[in-house]
Order: C-alpha cells, then structure tokens, then sequence
C-alpha cells in the first residue's frame, strides 16, 4: 500500500429556503504513520458567482499550498402562485482546482449561486 492515496472528506448541509444544500471538502488525509501538523489547514471562503456567467474563486493565502476544496450551492428554486416550492434544479459545472489561477480551487452552477472553498495546507 505504498502508492495508496488517502482521502477525507467532510460533508456539510444546509437547508435554504426549504431545500437542501450539501458542499464537501475533500483533502488528502494523514496515514496513520504520518506526522500531524503543527498547524491546522486553513479555509478559505470565495465569492459567490451567479449562474454559468460567473465563476467562484477560493484562493490559498501566500505561504501555503492548496490541497483540497468544495463548494457550496444555494440551487434555482422554483416557487407556484402559493410560494410553495415546486422545483428545486441546477448543475455544478465547475467543482475543481482553477486552470487559470494558481493555488485556487474554483466552483461554477449553471443558475443559482455558488460559493468555493479552498483548503490550504499550513505547509
């Protein structure tokens, strides 16, 4: 199990306007023969991108490095005339680290609002 990679991931939710909004941030987990750090990672919150025209961006801080990163989705809700909701769609485009900005994780819906979260490692 030397090239054995571990992850951990924590899921989140919250309830928006009566539906619900999980995001996950995923990293890579310490084995169980690693040394802990010092410090622990760090979370950074990015702007909240609307719809497919925006992009949300969670940028590590200078001195330590990206290592994992989710978002968070407040999805298109669809109400009748009785402001009861009928539907509750949208689409994660994006959920990865950025191809054009360094260090960044980046997160895109299709019409609602998402928000990314970069989780850095102290280094």
């Amino acid at each position: 199990m030397a090239n054995t990679k571990m992850w951990k991931v924590t899921v989140r939710t919250a309830v928006v306007a009566g539906c619900a909004a999980v995001f996950a941030l995923g990293g890579a987990a310490n084995p169980t023969n690693a040394q802990t750090p010092k410090t622990p990672p760090t979370v950074v919150q990015g702007n909240q991108a609307k719809g497919s025209n925006e992009v949300s961006f969670a940028t590590c801080p200078v001195g330590t490095t990206l290592i994992g990163g989710g978002y968070q989705i407040v999805p298109n809700v669809q109400l009748n005339f009785n402001n009861q909701v009928i539907a509750v769609s949208d689409i994660v485009r994006i959920n990865a680290p950025s191809l054009s900005r360094p260090n960044t994780w980046a997160a895109q819906v299709n019409t609602g609002i998402a928000i990314s979260y970069a989780l850095c490692s102290n280094n």
